[in-house]
């Protein structure tokens, strides 16, 4: 949220510029926060990149976001942390990204996660279903 700053010393109170903070949030919990909250996510690889947007997850593969932006130099097996927004595009749960650090550059690649046909469930992100 927006908050302000007061410090006060032997001069008085001074009230700052209003400033945002963001939690700093798992990929699981991101997608569980309210559209437009200030979200802050790190560790985590890039493992997609297409035209104004890119998928990343954790180095553990137990979660993923597609994030959205068109911030150049990021690729694909690159560890980042992204600082932005939560919203959705056609339902799927993304992150505007205000900003992405590149932490370490080709940090790796995750390998793909398979399951069986039977294992594939729908529902509610967060529902259980």
């Amino acid at each position: 949220g927006d908050y302000c700053c007061v410090v006060t010393n032997s001069g008085g109170s001074v009230v700052s510029n209003t400033a945002s903070l963001s939690a700093l949030l798992n990929c699981s919990s991101a997608k569980l926060q309210p559209d437009g909250l200030p979200v802050d996510v790190d560790n985590l690889v890039v493992t997609a990149k297409f035209s104004g947007y890119i998928y990343a997850e954790h180095p553990e593969r137990n979660a993923g976001i597609r994030i959205v932006t068109n911030i150049t130099g990021i690729n694909e097996g690159d560890l980042i942390r992204v600082r932005g927004s939560v919203g959705a595009v056609d339902l799927e749960r993304v992150i505007n990204a205000d900003s992405i650090d590149v932490v370490t550059s080709g940090w790796g690649h995750i390998l793909p996660l398979g399951m069986k046909n039977m294992s594939v469930s729908g529902g509610d992100f967060g529902s259980g279903n």
